[in-house]
């Protein structure tokens, strides 16, 4: 295909294709992925848009005030830099479906950019953004549920302890924060083992006593660090760096 429709032949003018610059660069074909990712450029009219400039897609030339949601969405796979796109579809993450996750994004105004469990530490990595630069710094929460113990949790945000931290039941809890750029470091517990889930309902979320009452300090969260930090299970970075 590369050589019919000359996508290695410099004398040859091509038309981009987005699945062909898919197969290229995971196939590692070098020509052709420079040559189609010229062509990309020269006639899908790949540009930001928006309000503030932060959304970006691909027009094609087709004159409309918005870009095309499906012709964008191919040229999105072929835009992975890091890593193939191919090995998505042989690692099988059977795992995810009873792994720590979060849940209650208030999406649109807040992002998440990542959100994965590193089983060999035991920690849930979080991070967020303000999806909606008009709403940042409003406040916002957000679950996180499937934890094997919420009594073994303690929650770093941009590397120290935090007191939002509210116990809905024996698997889920509820950190109150903001919407802007924030990592999170959880730690779960999560190896990798079987949780069982609770089938007690989710407490309902006041500001009253109650609250308080099941609310972490951060003094708590601290002692939790601290306990498990000297008992060396969290063996991972973010843990040593506030140790």
């Amino acid at each position: 295909m590369a050589n019919t429709l000359g996508w290695r032949d410099p004398k040859r003018a091509i038309q981009p294709s987005a699945q062909g610059l898919v197969l290229a660069k995971a196939l590692g074909d070098h020509t052709a992925v420079a040559r189609l990712s010229a062509a990309a450029e020269r006639y899908s009219e790949p540009k930001w848009f928006g309000k503030d400039m932060d959304k970006f897609g691909w027009w094609f030339n087709n004159g409309e005030p918005w870009p095309r949601g499906q012709g964008s969405a191919q040229m999105m796979i072929s835009e992975i830099t890091e890593g193939n796109w191919v090995d998505a579809f042989k690692v099988k993450h059977l795992d995810k479906y009873a792994a720590p996750t979060i849940e209650g994004i208030d999406f649109p105004a807040l992002g998440v950019d990542q959100a994965w469990n590193d089983k060999e530490s035991g920690v849930l990595h979080v991070g967020t953004y303000a999806a909606d630069r008009n709403r940042v710094g409003e406040e916002t929460s957000w679950r996180v549920t499937g934890l094997p113990n919420v009594n073994d949790v303690f929650v770093l945000a941009d590397g120290s302890p935090i007191q939002n931290v509210e116990v809905l039941n024996d698997n889920s809890i509820l950190i109150r924060s903001d919407i802007n750029a924030h990592r999170f470091q959880i730690y779960t517990g999560y190896h990798g083992q079987q949780t069982v889930q609770s089938n007690e309902p989710l407490a309902p979320e006041i500001d009253s006593g109650a609250f308080v009452a099941r609310q972490r300090t951060a003094a708590e969260n601290a002692a939790a660090a601290e306990s498990v930090l000297l008992s060396g299970s969290a063996n991972c970075p973010c843990c040593a760096s506030v140790a």
